[in-house]
């Protein structure tokens, strides 16, 4: 972004408009700038960062007084005055894409589908679930690549009890829970779950960085999975053809 640095003072004149600066970039780190720094009459520096760029930048300021012969005054030039500059970077949110909406279906063979066709795991007997629940998980830019990345789940609505353990997300995006079972009617418990997620990087907020991504919810719907049709009686009132499917 572009930084404003009053840092040139001691101009004792009552005619400052008159001053100009000139500044020389003598040794910067490789892609830091954008652009040439410049400094106004009034000494305020002005330069434009790259994004997400840190290093260093040795300038040259230079003030120049343009003269007035009328008044017996001499152009004159003052500097080159060095000017050091060091850039940290601060640490950048990470961020990820949420599966939002997940349907588990306790009777289901073989798994259950989420909301965009993926297949997840259900366990029956231990009615344990595992599925996919976040992709493209990334600390920040390149320079935080090395950063881990955690999952932080609250519950904001919908129903309680659906769940003895969880639900849990890891490093790698699994969403991770148990389910209850069934409830005081033998029926196995149903309803939907909304969850907020927000993703945690251990970069920390030194110099007002951010570790936290902005919140995102999860849909998840337990329901009992009909049982299959074991028998049917059909009658033909009129004419006419019909079809049936299951």
């Amino acid at each position: 972004g572009t930084v404003v640095i009053s840092d040139v003072t001691g101009l004792v004149s009552s005619r400052t408009s008159f001053y100009s600066f000139s500044v020389t970039v003598d040794s910067v780190t490789a892609g830091l700038l954008m652009g040439a720094p410049v400094v106004s009459s009034d000494g305020a520096l002005t330069l434009t960062v790259a994004a997400d760029a840190s290093g260093g930048a040795m300038l040259g300021v230079t003030l120049h007084e343009p003269g007035d012969a009328a008044a017996g005054i001499t152009a004159e030039d003052f500097g080159p005055l060095p000017l050091s500059l060091t850039i940290s970077d601060v640490n950048d949110p990470p961020s990820f894409v949420l599966n939002t909406s997940l349907l588990i279906t306790t009777l289901h063979p073989f798994g259950f589908f989420d909301g965009r066709g993926a297949v997840g795991h259900f366990e029956p007997s231990m009615h344990s679930v595992s599925v996919r629940g976040a992709a493209f998980i990334l600390p920040g830019p390149e320079a935080e690549a090395g950063q881990r990345v955690s999952f932080e789940l609250a519950q904001v609505s919908g129903a309680t009890g659906l769940v003895n353990n969880g639900p849990m997300m890891t490093e790698d995006g699994l969403l991770l829970m148990q389910l209850a079972g069934t409830g005081d009617n033998g029926e196995d418990r149903s309803g939907e779950m909304v969850f907020s997620v927000v993703a945690v990087d251990d970069g920390g907020t030194a110099e007002g960085g951010q570790d936290r991504s902005a919140p995102q919810q999860i849909s998840i719907v337990v329901a009992k999975r009909p049982g299959a049709v074991q028998s049917m009686r059909l009658q033909q009132t009129g004419g006419g053809m019909g079809l049936i499917t299951f």
